[in-house]
């Protein structure tokens, strides 16, 4: 069964262009995570949606986040 979780962000004026470019090209690849996705929520916001294998990838997974 495929686990699903999801983060809000907001980010601070200014930022957006920097706080996506973290996130491109495998940059905030997480041991485990089969997907991520970015969705601009607001004007500052953005929730991430990560898609994994299990809940346990995902908890391994958190020191490196």
């Amino acid at each position: 069964m495929q686990f699903v979780n999801v983060v809000k962000f907001k980010v601070k004026p200014g930022q957006e262009a920097a706080f996506l470019d973290a996130h491109r090209n495998g940059k905030a690849k997480w041991p485990g995570l089969e997907r991520g996705l970015i969705i601009k929520t607001g004007e500052h916001t953005f929730c991430l949606i990560g898609t994994w294998p299990n809940q346990e990838a995902m908890v391994a997974a958190r020191p490196e986040m």
